[in-house]
C-alpha cells in the first residue's frame, strides 16, 4: 500500500486520472487487509482526501465533495 501511495504522489499533479486509479488501488488494497488494524481508518481518510482532490482537477466537485464528507465521517 505505502508503494503505491507514494509512487502516485509523485504523478498526481500531473496525471490526476492516473494517480485516481493507483489511490483506487490503494483502497481495495486495504480492503483485503485487516481491517481491525488501527491504521485502516486513517489511512483510508487520506485517500479519500487525495482521491477527491484528483477529482476536483478532473472536473467532478461532486465527487469530490462527497469523498471529502465521508472522509470526515471515517
Amino acid at each position: 500500500m505505502n508503494a503505491i501511495y507514494h509512487s502516485d504522489m509523485t504523478v498526481q499533479s500531473d496525471k490526476p486520472n492516473e494517480a485516481l486509479k493507483l489511490f483506487q488501488l490503494a483502497q481495495f488494497n486495504l480492503t483485503t487487509q485487516d481491517s481491525r488494524h488501527e491504521r485502516t481508518q486513517v489511512l483510508n481518510a487520506w485517500l479519500d482526501v487525495d482521491s477527491a482532490h484528483a477529482l476536483a482537477m478532473l472536473d467532478h466537485p461532486g465527487r469530490a465533495r462527497d469523498l471529502i464528507s465521508s472522509a470526515g465521517n471515517g
